[in-house]
């Protein structure tokens, strides 16, 4: 543990990204542990139950704004519950339930029992309100699976809101606003979206410049017209609600783990995100991991007045940055400008 001990150290991370497995129900094509084919398994070990234990011992040695639990599926994980019991002194100094994204498939009322009983809150993956779009991105879905998962955790007064991962088959403003009546319909509070970046398995899937304006104008609009909260992790989209004058609906309850106000822009080095195999890393999309990349270059990539290019120069730039990942995966740069900025 003694890179997690030096990142304690040296960043106290606000967030706590935690994949505690890739085993799932399903095979979504933005998904980081996306299989190609059926027959094609991921090489990712996860860690034994002992080890998944004393990882959780250990991030009891930060204080974190949030703490993120995900996967796959994250419910497929026998010791799901053990692990979060042993989290929540993390969480508990702020007075904050632990998350957890699912697809819903399998959530039932004994899961949303179990959640209520520790104070943790569900976040649902819908990617698409319209049926065939959400079982063409969601592979192995079923959307009237996914509407029951929602109707029980609300019950329960579990569900923190659904997400979205923008992504070309549903980068629309029919497939937005048809969320945004979607989430009013259903008496959801909050979307989130969050922007497609490239990551190890995919280089592919991002989305043109040329269309983040119209994108983010139909968001806030859905904001506006349908009044629910929504947060989009894309570190230009407050920069963007700047230049563009827009506010966006907000509550004090409109804070979580997908976007974390605390830090504005790009959080690179500033959260952990930890793999299925206990891999440490600055960003949940980073190629590599923070041993990988060094935390001297991790602390000069936190540091915004290091940009280049656009980025550098840019008056938005302490409270956006661009995205790192995306920046390195496409420019081969850590510091240069992100090319898809659309402002």
């Amino acid at each position: 543990m003694g890179t997690l001990n030096l990142i304690i150290k040296n960043s106290q991370p606000i967030f706590i990204d935690w994949a505690i497995t890739t085993k799932c129900h399903l095979n979504c094509v933005h998904c980081r542990y996306f299989r190609p084919s059926k027959d094609k398994q991921q090489k990712i070990k996860e860690l034994s139950h002992r080890q998944a234990i004393d990882l959780a011992k250990q991030l009891n040695k930060i204080s974190p704004q949030w703490i993120l639990i995900e996967g796959g599926e994250p419910f497929l994980r026998a010791d799901i519950f053990e692990i979060i019991e042993i989290l929540k002194p993390a969480v508990n100094r702020n007075n904050i339930p632990i998350y957890i994204i699912s697809s819903g498939m399998d959530f039932n009322q004994q899961l949303a029992e179990k959640c209520q009983q520790i104070n943790v809150k569900l976040m649902i993956s819908v990617d698409s309100s319209v049926p065939k779009t959400y079982e063409q991105i969601r592979q192995g879905a079923n959307y009237q699976t996914m509407i029951k998962a929602i109707e029980i955790a609300q019950s329960y007064n579990l569900l923190d809101s659904i997400n979205v991962t923008l992504q070309p088959l549903n980068y629309s403003t029919g497939e937005i606003d048809a969320l945004g009546k979607f989430a009013f319909a259903n008496n959801i509070r909050r979307i989130n979206f969050l922007g497609f970046k490239p990551n190890r398995a995919q280089a592919k899937g991002i989305l043109p410049t040329t269309n983040y304006n119209k994108v983010f104008d139909t968001i806030a609009n859905i904001s506006e017209q349908y009044q629910i909260n929504v947060q989009v992790d894309e570190p230009f989209f407050n920069a963007w609600t700047k230049k563009m004058n827009y506010k966006i609906k907000k509550s004090p309850q409109a804070q979580g783990p997908i976007v974390a106000e605390e830090k504005l822009g790009c959080i690179f080095g500033e959260y952990l995100f930890i793999e299925p195999d206990g891999l440490l890393k600055p960003c949940s999309f980073s190629p590599l991991s923070y041993n990988e990349i060094g935390l001297t270059t991790i602390k000069s990539i936190r540091d915004k007045t290091n940009r280049k290019g656009k980025c550098g120069k840019c008056q938005y730039q302490l409270i956006c940055g661009g995205c790192r990942v995306r920046t390195f995966m496409l420019t081969g740069d850590w510091h240069q400008s992100d090319p898809f900025c659309p402002l």
